[in-house]
């Protein structure tokens, strides 16, 4: 049996049912993206908070993936690629 919302636009999530590869996004949520950022460094941070602050679109997913580069890159070379990532929107803009 299931629990019903009878709330307009509410979602009920039993996380029991949520496959093993679409728990992580559940799992990372934007506060802990945020966490990971910081411990990475300001520039990394920036680009974190920027994508998260978004109204308009949801951008977890995206600060999901930056944050997973950190299974492959080393810290320094994730906050280099934010810095390079940040001058160069700064220089389109």
């Amino acid at each position: 049996m299931h629990c019903r919302s009878y709330k307009e636009r509410d979602v009920v999530t039993i996380t029991n049912h949520i496959p093993p590869n679409a728990k992580i996004y559940f799992d990372q949520t934007p506060d802990w993206c945020k966490e990971q950022a910081q411990q990475v460094g300001p520039q990394c941070s920036h680009v974190i908070e920027q994508l998260l602050n978004d109204k308009v679109t949801d951008r977890l997913k995206a600060a999901q993936n930056i944050m997973r580069l950190l299974n492959k890159y080393s810290k320094q070379r994730l906050e280099a690629a934010c810095d390079r990532a940040r001058t160069y929107a700064l220089m389109t803009a």
